[in-house]
């Protein structure tokens, strides 16, 4: 009787003794929990790129009152350049990115008028933007971020023409593509733009013969910037 109790003590602290083992190895093998990724702020930087301005305008041929003259007019859409400074702000794959921005691109309305000279009227063409833009950042190699945003637009009198009259504020939706660039210590973006313009920019004026023909007008932009930080 006691050879048998001290052989089922014997085997009780085997086992308990692999079951110690085994749980110090399964311990080993347990993944940490990764802690969530604080903001981190980036700081501020600058960029530059080529812009395409691009007009919807709703228009028609119209008689000038009192006269016998037509006036045709249609939109014209004209390359420029954009320059910004910004700031970014990132935590996980996510970055929220404040600027301001400004921009230069002639596009116009072109007015034709019977027996006289052509004319054009120029649609914001020196602009003060405020964007601000949300970068999504998946996290698979050699996929490009995603970019939605809201871009706020200034226009100043002082560069417009005087036909036709327009709006001096727009809003509009931008939509991107970018990817980062090898740039040694420094981090160098490429992206590409799509603004939507949500604002009829056009004030109808009585006393504008020349705009009797247009009904509406739009503004988008087309863009392909470098950004530095």
């Amino acid at each position: 009787m006691k050879k048998l109790l001290l052989l089922l003590a014997v085997i009780l602290m085997s086992l308990a003794s692999v079951a110690q083992d085994t749980l110090a190895v399964d311990s080993t093998k347990v993944k940490k929990v990764k802690k969530p990724k604080k903001a981190v702020a980036n700081g501020f930087g600058l960029s530059m790129g080529l812009i395409y301005g691009m007009l919807r305008a709703e228009t028609e041929a119209k008689f000038i009152p009192n006269s016998n003259k037509i006036v045709k007019s249609e939109p014209v859409n004209k390359t420029g350049v954009s320059a910004a400074i910004f700031y970014e702000y990132s935590w996980s794959k996510w970055t929220l990115r404040p600027a301001v921005e400004a921009n230069l691109a002639l596009a116009h309305i072109k007015y034709d008028v019977e027996r006289f000279n052509d004319e054009e009227g120029y649609i914001f063409p020196l602009t003060i933007d405020l964007p601000i833009s949300l970068m999504y950042h998946p996290e698979k190699k050699n996929w490009p971020s995603f970019m939605i945003g809201a871009r706020p637009i200034f226009n100043s009198d002082q560069f417009s023409s005087i036909h036709p009259t327009t709006a001096n504020f727009a809003f509009n939706g931008d939509m991107g593509i970018s990817y980062v660039l090898p740039a040694g210590k420094n981090k160098m973006r490429i992206e590409l733009v799509y603004s939507y313009g949500f604002i009829d920019v056009l004030k109808k004026e009585e006393n504008d013969t020349y705009s009797i023909g247009v009904n509406n007008i739009y503004r988008d932009v087309l863009g392909l910037k470098l950004y530095f930080n």
